[in-house]
């Protein structure tokens, strides 16, 4: 049992070494051990024992430790311990045997010659005991044969068992203990320790004739008696593994590892002892190199600004830098499994985190995800996880090596570029300024903050809130108080006023108590200040070209959000734009004012020269009744009658100009069919077409074409084209008129050879008072209103007309689209029936329900001024008794209605079998995305925050998917 212990224990210590080679070297020498000592029995008994030790079949495979021998190695293990067992036990049973007739023997001849000495004058007896001792004597030459031969296989399998000693690749010494000699040494032993040690030599002199000096781990050097082999034999220490550093004169040292332990007798005394070694320099150059790399990575791991992690296959940490200790907060000893390690992922990334690793284990491949790592604030911020499989030969996953690196700041970058980005194309499409606030208190509510105001200095200089934006986790009474009763106090020390004076932004990273006990004017709004409970503040100056326009404030409640220099520099950022859109937008509305002015000047002048014009016409037409036959008198009364027709076309352009631009011009819509509109047109023009001498070419279609259209302002449009052509085209040249039907629309060019427009002029040439760049005796180019007219016509026709050259010198070309009427459209592409919606009819039957007279009186005169049939109501249940008996196509509904409200009254009127085909559009001051949530589960279709454009509302009514 004991060889097997110390054979499976040396085992163990030379793995590091052997590896999987020689697995049963250690086994076999004990099993020659034990039946060198204790017979065939042991040393059978030791055999398997140290097999089931050292091999993973047994202990050691339940520790993990030792590997598996081939096939080879067990069969010549099994055969060769097993010759050395039997060979073992036959020679203890043959000495055994030997020693018992020898005893046997001696024990006869004494009491034969016991018996001879009493009995000496008898014959017989002294034949009898001569007989008998030559019996005895030919006995024991037979026992003295069998001894002999027992002792020659002795010799044979001892020969063999030494052969096999000396190929095993460790060194191998033994020696007597009575003696103190050398018994055995193979070549190994005598490689590594460089000196013969000669078998019969003694221990000692051994020791004393080697060349290299023996130094303990700590330095310091053996004396000859602490040998492991000398303590054994002196002691019966077991040793094992102890490192032995063998200095050689030369400077070369090498560090072997040594196994020893003593043999002793059946009654325990030391007879013998042994001893194992091996040379584990590079072994241990290895492993202090693998040691000093680790030392390396792991300072480089502790150096980069990243976490680093290395995980085992069963999601156990194995490694973790002091990034995410520093970053988390943990201890070591917090983060020793997967799920302690993900307690600090965001509960809403785990998921993409467990997929990514899932998928990257089942391909073994490396993966990257973004999550987010709670810090040791209790923030979340956003890392740029990578992670790279180890695998095996046979492509399994043994352990994970990853990285975590901190991208929140790029996120948040990211993040702010798409809000501006949000921010600049919402202004680019507000022309009103209380719109374009709003719109952007509701962009930056709740991306950047939970509440936020705008306040803009008036003309007396007090300062008006213009907007207020909240996330709605605040109940609406508080938000009451602080953003409209009390706003701002002289004298705090943050807020509002402070700011706009200074000119400077004001930043409150952490509100305390103090500072809102400090800002409260009263005990009123210090209580509402406390239930709105902010956690941070921020409020930045609007300044425009000409100084301060107002300022807007920022703060955040239940997000928790904690605003820091990076989130000053945005809200500077957006301030920026948004006093840039508020000054656009009082230019725009200076320039709209300056514009509407000049089309009523327009207007005024158009009115004040044709007055004149008509006694100039009598006078030219009594002038011809006369019938003066004067030429000079006939010749002037066709100038002036020219002329006067000249500048009464003008005046009616410039009238017609002005009633567009400012929506006073209706059209009279009929059913007209396209073919005879180009002729009238073509018979207005031609008078110009033929002065000039150009050829004109029709292309016109077979069948009819019926546009929905006012005849006379499509023949102006046509006519417009023609005599632009004909004024742009030198004489003799080539004009084209052609109608082409496309899907829905039918197409007319107005194609000519003139003198083309160039590329630059031509996104301008549809602007009013354009002028193209004719020669310099270029004598038709108008006022430059024509086009702008052709242009305003077919808008209102719901058409588009659209200007081609390319370039001067290369013609041009002009296109109008117009939308065909029903019966034409319906042979291009037929529709379905029920096809039709509230803008198929030129009336709707509008319910508007709001308890402010004044509003539903304002809103149902423009609606009736469209053309649209209104009902007014001014609570729920009248409006609901009322949609009842009227049946209307849209309901405009207040929310915030006495009795029944907005929602109930929807929720009403969509039970009811008639009330589901009603559009119902909610007209409310709320407009967060809670509020429109409301809006949409009460069943509303549409919902417009106050004060609603009535163009918005028009629009609605009159869309195609207005009951969607």
């Amino acid at each position: 049992m004991a060889f097997s212990v110390v054979a499976a224990v040396g085992r163990f210590v030379l793995s590091r070494w052997l590896d999987d080679h020689f697995i049963l070297a250690t086994g076999f020498l004990a099993a020659v051990a034990a039946s060198w000592i204790g017979g065939f029995g042991p040393g059978l008994a030791t055999l398997i024992l140290s097999f089931l030790l050292i091999t993973r079949a047994g202990v050691a495979g339940v520790l993990q430790i030792g590997g598996q021998p081939t096939r080879t190695e067990v069969v010549l293990y099994s055969v060769a311990g097993f010759g050395v067992a039997w060979l073992g036990g036959r020679m203890r049973s043959a000495l055994a045997a030997a020693e018992v007739g020898r005893l046997a023997a001696r024990e006869r001849q004494e009491r034969l010659d016991e018996a001879l000495g009493e009995r000496r004058g008898i014959q017989d007896e002294k034949e009898r005991l001569l007989v008998e001792q030559s019996l005895m004597r030919a006995q024991a030459e037979r026992q003295s044969a069998t001894l002999a031969k027992l002792v020659h296989e002795l010799q044979e399998k001892s020969a063999f068992t030494e052969a096999i000693l000396r190929q095993v690749p460790s060194g191998i010494i033994a020696a007597e203990a009575a003696s103190g000699g050398l018994v055995f040494r193979n070549d190994v032993a005598q490689r590594i320790a460089r000196d013969p040690l000669e078998p019969g030599r003694s221990v000692t002199d051994s020791v004393e004739r080697i060349e290299a000096v023996g130094f303990r781990p700590d330095g310091v050097p053996y004396h000859p008696d602490d040998w492991p082999l000398m303590r054994c034999l002196r002691t019966g220490e077991v040793v094992e593994n102890e490192e032995i550093e063998l200095r050689f004169p030369e400077g070369v040292s090498k560090t072997i590892s040594v196994n020893a332990g003593p043999v002793l007798d059946a009654s325990g005394r030391i007879v013998a002892a042994v001893t194992a070694f091996d040379d584990v320099t590079e072994a241990r150059r290895g492993q202090d190199a693998l040691v000093e790399s680790e030392n390396r990575f792991r300072r480089l791991a502790g150096a980069i600004p990243h976490i680093v992690w290395i995980s085992n296959f069963d999601d156990s940490l194995e490694f973790l830098n002091n990034g995410w200790f520093d970053y988390t907060g943990m201890s070591a000893g917090a983060t020793n499994s997967q799920d302690e390690w993900s307690s600090a992922i965001h509960p809403d990334d785990l998921d993409s985190v467990h997929e990514a690793r899932r998928r990257a284990l089942a391909a073994c491949a490396s993966y990257e995800v973004e999550y987010r790592i709670r810090g040791r604030d209790g923030v979340y911020r956003w890392f740029l996880g990578r992670g790279v499989p180890v695998c095996d030969e046979q492509g399994s996953p043994v352990s994970f090596f990853g990285t975590a690196t901190d991208i929140d700041d790029r996120k948040r970058d990211e993040r702010s570029a798409r809000f501006l980005a949000d921010v600049g194309a919402k202004l680019a499409a507000v022309v009103d300024e209380e719109t374009t606030l709003r719109e952007i208190a509701g962009l930056a509510v709740p991306f950047f903050a939970d509440w936020c105001g705008v306040d803009l200095i008036e003309e007396n200089h007090d300062l008006r809130r213009v907007a207020v934006t909240y996330d709605g986790s605040t109940p609406e009474d508080v938000v009451d108080v602080i953003s409209h009763r009390y706003r701002f106090r002289t004298g705090a020390p943050h807020g509002l006023l402070g700011v706009v004076q200074s000119r400077q932004p004001d930043l409150v990273a952490d509100v305390t108590d103090d500072i809102l006990v400090a800002v409260a004017q009263n005990e009123e709004h210090l209580q509402a200040l406390r239930a709105f409970n902010p956690r941070s503040y921020l409020c930045v100056p609007l300044i425009g070209r000409d100084g301060v326009l107002g300022a807007m404030s920022f703060a955040t409640t239940s997000s928790g959000r904690r605003y820091d220099p990076k989130d000053l520099k945005l809200a500077m950022e957006l301030a920026g734009r948004a006093a840039v859109a508020i000054e656009n937008v009082r230019l725009y509305d200076r320039l709209r004012e300056t514009d509407r002015r000049k089309d009523e000047f327009l207007a005024t002048l158009a009115h004040e020269l044709r007055n004149p014009l008509a006694p100039i016409r009598n006078a030219v037409l009594i002038l011809r009744l006369k019938g003066s036959t004067d030429t000079d008198s006939q010749w002037a009364r066709e100038v002036i009658e020219r002329q006067v027709g000249h500048m009464s076309r003008l005046i009616d352009d410039l009238l017609d100009v002005s009633r567009i631009t400012r929506n006073k011009l209706e059209l009279r819509l009929d059913r007209v069919d396209l073919a005879a509109a180009v002729g009238d047109a073509v018979e207005t023009s031609r008078p110009l077409l033929d002065s000039f001498g150009h050829e004109l070419k029709l292309d016109l279609p077979t069948e009819p074409v019926v546009l929905l259209a006012d005849r006379t302002r499509l023949v102006q449009v046509f006519a417009s084209l023609l005599n632009n052509a004909a004024k742009y085209t030198d004489r003799g040249g080539v004009i084209a008129l052609s109608v082409r039907l496309r899907e829905h629309v039918v197409e007319i060019s107005v194609k000519d050879s003139g003198i083309g427009i160039d590329p630059e002029q031509l996104p301008h040439v549809f602007e009013m008072f354009a002028q193209f760049t004719p020669s310099i005796d270029r004598t038709q180019g108008g006022l430059g209103i024509g086009l702008a007219l052709v242009k305003g016509l077919v808008e209102l026709h719901k058409g588009i007309v659209e200007a081609r050259s390319a370039g001067l010198g290369a013609g041009s070309e002009f296109l109008v689209r117009l939308p065909l009427a029903a019966s034409t459209a319906a042979r291009g592409a037929r529709t379905g029936p029920g096809d039709g919606s509230h803008a198929d009819r030129p009336h709707s039957r509008v319910l508007v329900v709001d308890d402010s007279e004044d509003i539903a009186e304002s809103l149902g005169r423009v609606l009736s001024l469209k053309g649209h049939e209104v009902h007014l109501a001014h609570d729920g249940e009248k409006a609901f008794a009322l949609a009842g008996s009227l049946r209307p196509d849209f309901a405009v509904l207040d929310i915030g209605l006495p009795g029944m409200n907005g929602y109930e009254l929807a929720r009403a009127i969509r039970k009811q079998p008639w009330g589901r085909a009603i559009t119902l559009i909610a007209v409310t001051g709320w407009g967060q995305i809670n509020d429109r949530r409301r809006s949409s589960e009460a069943g509303f279709n549409h919902h417009l925050v106050k004060p609603v454009e009535p163009t918005t509302l028009l629009q609605l009514i009159g869309s195609p998917s207005s009951n969607s």
